[in-house]
């Protein structure tokens, strides 16, 4: 396991490292883990981990066992594209509430990268994150692109870039419906990527 970023909560901290190791397909389905051994693993106690394997149950990613021991699911191509198909219904909506405020939308559209890169693509997402005025859908919105969406920029293709060109081109016009395409299509095509990745490493 890799050391914790503790400019997180530890349970937040564990939550991404396992949902990276699950959906890269380094803890492979059918793994069982205890708590005991993800404590020493991370150097923690029980009680942030637990915390963490409860909310990787609730995305579907693990599930517990009546020995007390929980199990990595069995993860499907089909799990993965919708949970960014969800991602991408999530940044639209967000982009339409912040566009109800011109100098946040100023602030946020002046970020937009120059160049495409993993690095730049996942900088923009977070900025996207910081901008949302409502605490409950930044809680979600963040959660999802630490989540899910730092894992889908490790393997980005061409897809995945030339849906995040479209989107920033359509961002100046506030062109939601191009947006909404443009995120889906980016999104989905980070989804395909893991999905690939998940394929092969199952191999």
């Amino acid at each position: 396991m890799q050391p914790l970023e503790r400019s997180l909560s530890i349970s937040q901290s564990i939550v991404i490292q396992l949902t990276e190791s699950i959906l890269s397909g380094d803890l492979p389905g059918g793994s069982e883990l205890t708590q005991g051994e993800l404590a020493e693993a991370f150097g923690v106690s029980r009680m942030p981990v637990r915390d963490a394997i409860s909310r990787l149950e609730k995305r579907g990613l693990m599930e517990r066992l009546p020995n007390r021991h929980s199990r990595v699911s069995q993860i499907t191509g089909e799990h993965v594209l919708q949970i960014f198909a969800m991602i991408a219904l999530c940044q639209t909506q967000c982009l339409e509430d912040l566009a109800q405020d011109p100098a946040a939308w100023r602030d946020f559209t002046a970020a937009a990268p120059a160049q495409i890169t993993a690095e730049s693509m996942l900088r923009f997402h977070r900025t996207l994150v910081q901008s949302v005025s409502c605490a409950y859908l930044r809680a979600l919105l963040n959660d999802m692109v630490e989540c899910f969406v730092r894992v889908g920029l490790r393997y980005p293709d061409e897809a995945c870039r030339e849906g995040f060109r479209r989107y920033l081109q359509a961002l100046p016009d506030r062109d939601f419906a191009e947006c909404r395409r443009a995120l889906k299509a980016h999104n989905l095509a980070m989804g395909s990527c893991l999905v690939n990745n998940l394929l092969h490493s199952n191999e």
